[in-house]
């Protein structure tokens, strides 16, 4: 209820700077037309800019959310994956998903995109290439119910509602920058509730998370979804802090250019250090996390904490074969495009 009444009075204050912005407007062209002298040549310099501005906020509050970037996996390529993603979604009574995406990132996500010549939201399962790389399949199942919960009940309405309304802000924010023409009000407003917004919305995202985790804990098992858990953080944590860093460096060394995703195909991305375990336990939640601490989420499965056991085969190997191969390929290709300067 909190974050509802938060989200409805984001959306006042939208419309309230708009309606100034046309009220301002409507002034001046009624001294135009009126043939004040002052208000009228106040209207001549100033009625183009803020008829451009006044567009720019009203266009701020119709944000259609954009579909997630990756790499789109068409079924013929992942059948086993996509029967997969299926059963699970059938498991956890979530709604049919349109699409598998496949990110460069070591992510995860229910992402819901807005295409204008669609009658209905579009759900996407984003799955990072390092995800399918490193975790088993007993623990991408875990990882897949996990996402699927949010596609279920109100969570992916609330989260489009939520992402539409920091979207209008930022984008608002954005077009009055861009012209030199923010209004010290509309910075006041900003500043005063943008942070409202997050803390209501992240404590939402976290009961939204814990409530996830059971339904990953009911199709997986509890040992499996605790596992995932600390696969993924320690996973990310590897190509953040080695995998990464070696690619920026490698032209150093190499003569030929790097394929950071090939690579990832034989990595060892499941560390088994008891430092890395504690420091991945050590840290708890800000206000404004979206996700609560590992240690609770571990704690409320009953599960102990412990590094990853090693595997003989990763979860994408399992599931997409040679494909996988093919996928990494394309995904190091898109990478060269956007890197290759650099």
């Amino acid at each position: 209820m909190r974050l509802l009444l938060v989200i409805i009075e984001g959306q006042l204050y939208l419309a309230g700077i708009i309606a100034i912005f046309v009220a301002e407007l409507a002034l001046l062209l009624w001294g135009l037309l009126s043939r004040r002298p002052i208000v009228g040549l106040l209207a001549v310099f100033v009625t183009l800019p803020l008829i451009r501005t006044t567009v720019s906020a009203i266009r701020a509050c119709f944000i259609r959310i954009p579909a997630p970037e990756g790499l789109p996996l068409e079924r013929s390529e992942g059948t086993a994956l996509y029967d997969l993603v299926e059963e699970i979604g059938r498991a956890v009574d979530a709604p049919p998903i349109d699409g598998v995406t496949l990110s460069g990132g070591f992510d995860a996500s229910a992402a819901i995109d807005t295409p204008s010549w669609w009658l209905r939201r579009r759900r996407t399962l984003v799955l990072g290439f390092p995800v399918l790389s490193t975790l088993s399949l007993p623990e991408l199942r875990a990882v897949i119910a996990h996402e699927l919960a949010h596609f279920s009940s109100a969570h992916d309405p609330c989260a489009a509602w939520v992402y539409r309304t920091r979207a209008s802000w930022l984008a608002l924010r954005t077009a009055l920058d861009r012209r030199s023409a923010t209004p010290v009000y509309v910075y006041w407003l900003l500043r005063w509730y943008e942070p409202r917004l997050n803390a209501a919305s992240a404590e939402v995202s976290r009961r939204h998370e814990l409530v996830a985790d059971r339904v990953a804990a009911k199709v997986a098992g509890t040992r499996a979804a605790a596992d995932a858990l600390v696969g993924f953080e320690s996973g990310a944590r590897f190509a953040d802090d080695t995998h990464w860093p070696a690619i920026e460096i490698s032209h150093e060394t190499a003569a030929a250019p790097p394929r950071p995703y090939s690579q990832m195909l034989t990595w060892n991305a499941r560390q088994t250090s008891t430092e890395l375990l504690e420091s991945l336990l050590a840290p708890d939640p800000e206000s404004d996390d979206t996700h609560p601490s590992l240690r609770e989420r571990l704690t409320r499965f009953g599960e102990t904490a412990r590094m990853p056991l090693p595997i003989a085969k990763s979860a994408g190997h399992e599931l997409l074969g040679p494909a996988l191969e093919r996928l990494a390929r394309r995904l190091d290709e898109r990478w060269m495009v956007r890197h290759r300067d650099s």
